[in-house]
């Protein structure tokens, strides 16, 4: 079997952020299954289709990134019961001039300080990600709550519990993959 190419894309921007570390973490413990690139969204501008005459090297990076990639996993914050302005940013370049996504699978996970993880923002990007006509892995879930108790200062995942059920996510990821894509 040839190995998927992952692009994991983290929804926050923060330095520490517990999304990005996830992603780093996840690269980490599937080596086995993936080609894991993480990608770096900070400087996309807003979306404005007058950009599109001259696209921006960041967006032409970020469709490239994409297009070349077999899987997407999407790690997403949760701000105010939704995922970020600056991961539907990025969705909304991609879905563009071609939409990029279209017939992609795509993994959603994340992880939140709060009490129930990221399960609002997971619910409210699925219908965003149905509309680009992406195949996304509905099950197993996971939402990561209480971030700061499972990781520790330096983004290490240190909770026993959360590495076995990311691991798990990870292998249904790539059977998911195959599932879509038969070889």
């Amino acid at each position: 079997m040839n190995t998927p190419n992952l692009i994991g894309i983290s929804g926050s921007l923060r330095k520490n952020s517990f999304n990005t570390s996830l992603l780093k973490e996840s690269k980490k413990m599937s080596q086995d299954l993936f080609n894991f690139k993480i990608l770096d969204i900070h400087d996309i501008p807003l979306y404005n289709e007058d950009l599109w005459e001259n696209t921006p090297k960041e967006v032409i990076n970020l469709k490239n990134s994409i297009k070349e990639s077999d899987i997407v996993l999407l790690a997403l914050s949760e701000y105010n019961y939704s995922f970020s302005g600056v991961l539907k940013n990025a969705i909304d370049w991609a879905s563009r001039n071609p939409n990029i996504l279209d017939n992609k699978v795509v993994g959603i996970y994340g992880a939140s300080s709060g009490q129930m993880g990221t399960s609002r923002a997971q619910a409210a990007i699925r219908p965003v990600l149905q509309a680009l006509n992406t195949y996304v892995m509905a099950k197993p879930e996971i939402f990561i709550n209480l971030a700061e108790s499972k990781f520790d200062k330096d983004g290490e995942i240190i909770d026993e519990d959360t590495k076995a059920k990311m691991r798990i996510f990870l292998e249904n990821l790539y059977d998911f993959y195959y599932k879509i894509n038969p070889i």
